[in-house]
């Protein structure tokens, strides 16, 4: 995959996702939200638990090889990954069930394939950056499983929300968030160790850093937009 470039574009706007600031993207995610054929908020993945999923190397390098190898099967990734049957299944159906893998049942086989879910504005945006990210980053697997594990808790999405409003002291974001000191500083820790946040240290203040890349550009969009 290593040199081949797959924009992500949004026919809304008519700009590529490469160029598209967060407030344009976040504009784009919550239009696309109300499009009919889009699933209800009760029933469209959360971003935590997706990015859970997504916080695994194993089930990066599953969607790697798809990506790269359409229509696999559980035993096919099974020998490919030297997993039993059961693990294997277990990852194919957390990547379908975040909308990120497609399975079809052909000739009583189920093949998987590399098709968001439609239906899901997370999916498909998801599904285009981690595809893109694929093609173009050095260490895809690495790059990805770190950015995503800034978003494994509810909590770093609700303080990314938070400062998309303006920047706020750590006092402040704890007063929001209705949590301990030490949990408040561990998730901002975080947020800030993954480049999705920036202090000013002068003046003790937290905001949402700008990232450069397209997962993490649609990381925050998401996060923002949720």
């Amino acid at each position: 995959m290593k040199g081949y470039k797959v924009m992500m574009s949004f026919s809304e706007t008519g700009v590529d996702h490469d160029y598209l600031d967060l407030d344009t993207m976040v504009s784009y995610l919550r239009k696309y939200e109300t499009m009919t054929d889009v699933q209800p908020d009760n029933l469209q993945p959360t971003l935590w638990r997706t990015c859970r999923v997504l916080a695994n190397e194993t089930r990066l390098k599953i969607i790697r090889y798809i990506l790269l190898h359409p229509g696999q099967t559980v035993s096919g990734i099974a020998n490919v990954f030297s997993l039993n049957l059961s693990m294997a299944c277990r990852h194919l159906r957390d990547l379908n069930a975040r909308g990120l893998l497609k399975a079809e049942r052909i000739h009583g086989n189920v093949m998987y394939w590399p098709h968001a879910d439609e239906s899901t504005r997370q999916a498909r945006a998801l599904f285009a950056s981690i595809w893109f990210t694929m093609g173009n980053h050095d260490d895809a697997i690495g790059f990805i499983y770190n950015k995503a594990t800034a978003f494994t808790h509810p909590r770093r999405i609700a303080i990314v929300r938070q400062l998309a409003k303006s920047p706020r002291r750590l006092c402040e974001i704890q007063r929001l968030a209705s949590i301990s000191k030490p949990a408040t500083c561990r998730h901002v820790g975080k947020l800030l160790n993954r480049g999705f946040i920036t202090l000013d240290r002068k003046r003790q203040v937290y905001a949402l850093a700008k990232p450069g890349t397209t997962f993490e550009q649609t990381l925050l969009a998401l996060a923002v937009a949720t």
